[in-house]
């Protein structure tokens, strides 16, 4: 039927032939970049010793690099793996989850225990 879906990043030449006559067309697939980076929660309060887990949200959906990168910006005072937030210390921070050129952010704020 001629229809054409992408599947992956990349270039393809499509050929369409009738007995001996063709005719060829090449196709660019470019990827999907992401647009926004959405977080469960933009504030934070914690004790020291909780844990509290963020959700990050990559749109458009059919981006084709979904990959979330993580950061504290006080590494002493809060971590943050895949989203996994802990208190470690009293103080202030900033969690950044990163998906290409977009971001969003979380304060944090840790209180004693």
């Amino acid at each position: 039927d001629g229809a054409v879906t992408a599947l992956a990043e990349g270039e393809a030449v499509i050929t369409a032939a009738c007995g001996e006559v063709s005719a060829v067309c090449s196709v660019t697939v470019t990827p999907v970049a992401a647009e926004s980076v959405t977080l469960s929660s933009t504030e934070l309060s914690l004790k020291v010793g909780e844990t509290e887990t963020l959700t990050a949200t990559v749109l458009p959906e059919d981006a084709t690099e979904k990959t979330v990168m993580w950061s504290s910006s006080e590494a002493a005072v809060v971590s943050v793996e895949d989203g996994a937030v802990t208190a470690l210390a009293e103080g202030e921070a900033v969690i950044t989850a990163a998906c290409g050129e977009v971001s969003a952010v979380c304060s944090v704020t840790v209180t004693p225990a």
